[in-house]
């Protein structure tokens, strides 16, 4: 089943995944602003830059899958789980 050309699995995954980024990972994101202003960068910028690259490439493979269906080229793996297990 899809929906707009993007699976059941890429749908529950991005749903999933989403507050944990943003809710859970909050944090890093606050002390990553913070490590910025006062121009020193700490384990939290590297989590919060690692995480959301992780998770914006997710999104794009999802997106790219949606709009190639049935094309015959690969589908890209989504790697939603790997942003979520950093947080």
């Amino acid at each position: 089943i899809t929906l707009c050309g993007i699976s059941r699995e890429e749908l529950w995954t991005w749903t999933l995944a989403t507050p944990v980024q943003f809710v859970s990972g909050a944090r890093f994101y606050r002390e990553s602003r913070h490590s910025l202003r006062s121009g020193k960068l700490g384990m939290s910028f590297l989590v919060a830059m690692g995480t959301t690259a992780a998770y914006l490439y997710s999104i794009s493979a999802v997106l790219y899958n949606a709009v190639n269906l049935g094309s015959g080229r690969p589908r890209l793996m989504q790697s939603f789980e790997s942003s979520s297990l950093l947080i």
